[in-house]
């Protein structure tokens, strides 16, 4: 065993609770020169937020600080062990490589998967093979370190790059001496489990694709969630023997891909694509680059992500958590909502404003509203409204699997008709009240169109408050619910006074003084706007919990 926390280097390793010392030319030796010299990653420690930064892999992190538990850095070690060659670990080969001089000998070191050493070795002990079986059940990472002595004289430096490689792979084909075995515990985070279950609520599908042995992966999916009983899992040998209409029709049932390639996961991801959904794909290595940049959504991890994955990702998690995935879906679907109420008012305001224009020009009117008239009410009434709608508190059930069953669009035909619905009535209102205003004489057009403004702009100010929820009414959700709401309902109301009775905007939108018993007719005009829309409201929910009771 080997105590402490973390990629802290202060630990210990034990024997039967006993400290155990490391001396040379023994397996354990052995291990820890192959930690040292084979590791590529950095580890740097932020003493402000007490968090670690990895940039490289980071299981040769982990075995690097257990290589300086047991004395070793990768400075001293490389003084008496020079480097000759290096294979890098590929996700085909399953290995890390290096190959050294010491003392005029020559010697490899192999750090890699188990299936990948254990076949070029020359005897498996079988205590090895029990003891990664117990490691693979307990879900440890797993790792076989090897080594091999070679003539250094036996290897030809000539030739291209190549054949060098392919020299150097010939001479660790086989032969090779298994040392040890390294475990390693991923700590899972304690919210995982339940974050997992919320995103299953919400109608996500979550897999787990890696690198990692069958066995672990398995022990790890079923820890936070992500394997239940009666669903499958599938390792690269299996991937690559089914065909994609094969894994097309296994996709829903399977929740775990183990020692899969970055190929693979890239496959994965376009037959899932094949199936019609959206994918989104969490990574933080260089061997994850290709599978963030197929998904619709790459992820990458803020703190142990390598820059190359955060480069090819759309989306940094800067505390590596997955409940921030879970905050962003339901942000998004808030975001969403958002969008559609501010394009309903939108929609629907300015469909009003084209239907007086077009109701006056079939009847022969005079245009009821002046260009800059139109401009007040699209850039300053409709503007402060339009933020005021943005700041609608969270929709509740937004991590709710339903969500996605709608299959809503930001612009649909159910909003479109909605906009119209409310538009008929804006538009004739307004241009009732032109009619009524307006004598025919030229000194009653400003009294007329002043009438018309300040309708059209009641008929908004109302609509807005319709437009708070597509489903709700306003009594449901809340008068005081959104402060913002109420301030720009509240400025845009003294708007409308001040274009009547200041004299300098009276003169730039040519409109007139209103009485009392104008602003009457006016609201006695624009108000019903919410009871149309209410009355709307009431019929389509008792219309869709009737359907709803027939289909259960």
């Amino acid at each position: 065993d080997v105590t402490g926390e973390g990629y802290f280097i202060k630990g210990e390793l034990l024997a039967d609770g006993k400290k155990v010392s490391v001396e040379n030319n023994t397996p354990l030796s052995q291990i820890g020169l192959a930690a040292a010299l084979l590791n590529s990653a950095e580890i740097s420690h932020n003493k402000k937020t007490n968090l670690f930064d990895i940039k490289g892999d980071p299981t040769e992190a982990a075995l690097y600080v257990l290589a300086q538990k047991m004395g070793y850095t990768q400075d001293e070690v490389c003084k008496t062990y020079h480097e000759q060659y290096e294979i890098p670990f590929d996700s085909n080969l399953k290995y890390h490589a290096g190959f050294y001089k010491h003392d005029s000998k020559g010697v490899a070191f192999m750090i890699g998967a188990a299936e990948a050493l254990f076949s070029k070795a020359v005897s498996v002990p079988t205590s090895f093979k029990e003891a990664l079986a117990q490691f693979l059940d307990d879900g440890l990472r797993t790792v076989v370190v090897g080594m091999k002595e070679f003539d250094p004289q036996a290897i030809v430096i000539r030739g291209s790059e190549q054949e060098q490689y392919e020299a150097y792979q010939r001479l660790i084909a086989d032969g090779i001496t298994i040392v040890g075995l390294c475990g390693i515990q991923d700590s899972i985070r304690s919210e995982v489990s339940e974050i997992v279950r919320q995103a299953r609520d919400a109608g996500l599908h979550v897999v787990m694709a890696t690198g990692d042995h069958k066995k672990t992966a398995l022990y790890v999916a079923k820890k936070v969630g992500i394997f239940r009983e009666g669903d499958e899992v599938v390792d690269d040998e299996q991937l690559r023997k089914m065909d994609d209409k094969e894994l097309l029709s296994k996709l829903d049932k399977i929740t775990v891909f183990a020692r899969v390639s970055p190929q693979d996961k890239v496959r994965i991801i376009d037959v899932f694509h094949k199936q019609g959904n959206i994918v989104a794909m969490t990574g933080d290595g260089i061997n994850d680059v290709p599978s963030l940049l197929a998904a619709d959504l790459g992820i990458a991890m803020g703190q142990i992500g390598t820059e190359v994955a955060k480069q090819a990702s759309d989306l940094v998690l800067l505390n590596d958590s997955f409940v921030n995935i879970i905050h962003a879906i339901e942000q998004g679907r808030h975001i969403f909502y958002t969008l559609r109420r501010v394009i309903l008012y939108f929609f629907s305001t300015n469909m009003g404003e084209i239907l007086i224009v077009l109701f006056a020009l079939f009847t022969n009117l005079p245009l009821p509203l002046t260009a800059a008239q139109i401009l007040w009410l699209n850039f300053v009434t409709d503007g402060f409204l339009d933020i005021g709608l943005s700041m609608e508190p969270q929709e509740p059930d937004l991590l709710s699997a339903t969500w996605l069953q709608k299959k809503k669009r930001l612009v649909d035909w159910q909003l479109m008709t909605k906009s119209l619905y409310m538009a008929i009535p804006m538009g004739i209102s307004s241009l009732i009240v032109f009619k009524w205003a307006y004598t025919g004489m030229p000194e009653s057009l400003n009294y007329a169109r002043t009438m018309t403004l300040i309708t059209m702009a009641m008929l908004q100010w109302f609509n807005a408050w319709n437009c708070r929820s597509e489903t709700k009414s306003i009594f449901t959700l809340g008068l005081l619910a959104n402060r913002w709401f109420l301030v720009a309902t509240g400025f845009v109301l003294s708007l409308q006074f001040a274009i009547s009775y200041i004299p300098i905007l009276q003169y730039i939108f040519k409109t007139v003084p209103l009485s009392a018993s104008d602003w009457g007719i006016i609201v006695a005009m624009s108000a019903p706007m919410v009871l149309i829309e209410e009355v709307r409201k009431l019929v389509v929910n008792r219309f869709w919990k009737k359907e709803e009771v027939q289909k259960a």
